[in-house]
C-alpha cells in the first residue's frame, strides 16, 4: 500500500479506480477539479476510503497545495492523522508545464507527478494520438517533462494507463518496458492483472 513515504516499488503499478471499487483502501482514487462545487464533498467521502492515494487534476503547484488543505481538513473531520491520505499530482492542463519549478516542497502528502495525455489533449484541443499510434508533438513533449519536473522535485513520475485492450498483455508490457526506460517510476494500471504485469515488468528491467 501506498503511504505518504511510499518506496519507488510501491509506486511500478498502482490501480487507479473509482470510489465504489471493492477495495478501494488499495487503490488510487481520482479528486475532482479544485473548481467543482462538490469538490470539498468528494474529498470528504474519498479520505474515509482509505485509498492508496489521491489523483488530483492539478494545473501548478498551488494546486497541489490547496488540494493538501482540503485533505487536511478531510482527515481532522474523519479522525485521521495529517498527511494520512498520499497525494499524486495529475499535471492535466497545459499551464502545468509553465510552473514546473515548484514541486519540490509543494505539500508534505505528494508523492509522484502523473502525466494525463488525455485531459491534457482535451486542454489543447488536439487528438491525443497521430495516425500511427504514436503520442502528438505537444503531448510526447509534455510525457518528457513529467520526467524532467518529478525528477527535479525529488518525486516519482507515473505514465498513464495502457489503453489498448485488456487482454493485450504483450501490448502492455511494451509500454511498460518503455515507460521504465523513459525514465517512469511506475505506470497506472485499471486492475489488479494489468498491475501484475507491469510490476513484473519494472523488476525485471531493474530499479
Amino acid at each position: 500500500m501506498i503511504r505518504a513515504r511510499a518506496c519507488k516499488s510501491d509506486l511500478r503499478a498502482p490501480i487507479l479506480a473509482q470510489a465504489d471499487d471493492p477495495d478501494p483502501s488499495s487503490r488510487v482514487l481520482r479528486a475532482p477539479e479544485l473548481d467543482d462545487p462538490a469538490c470539498r464533498e468528494a474529498l470528504a467521502r474519498l479520505v474515509r476510503l482509505r485509498p492508496a492515494a489521491i489523483l488530483a487534476p492539478c494545473a501548478g503547484p498551488q494546486d497541489a497545495q490547496a488540494f493538501s488543505v482540503r485533505l487536511a481538513v478531510a482527515e481532522a473531520e474523519a479522525g485521521l492523522p495529517d498527511g494520512a491520505t498520499p497525494l499524486i499530482a495529475s499535471l492535466s492542463r497545459a499551464a502545468a508545464f509553465l510552473r514546473l519549478e515548484g514541486w519540490r516542497g509543494a505539500s508534505a502528502r505528494l508523492i509522484a507527478l502523473a502525466f494525463d495525455p488525455a485531459s491534457l489533449a482535451a486542454d489543447l484541443k488536439l487528438p491525443a494520438l497521430r495516425e500511427d499510434g504514436a503520442l502528438v508533438a505537444p503531448l510526447a513533449q509534455a510525457r518528457a517533462m513529467t520526467v524532467f519536473a518529478a525528477a527535479a522535485a525529488g518525486l516519482s513520475a507515473l505514465d498513464a494507463p495502457f489503453a489498448g485492450a485488456r487482454d493485450d498483455q504483450r501490448a502492455l508490457a511494451e509500454e511498460a518496458r518503455t515507460a521504465r526506460r523513459d525514465g517512469f517510476a511506475g505506470k497506472f494500471a485499471r486492475d489488479a492483472h494489468e498491475a501484475r504485469v507491469i510490476e513484473e515488468t519494472f523488476a525485471r528491467a531493474g530499479d
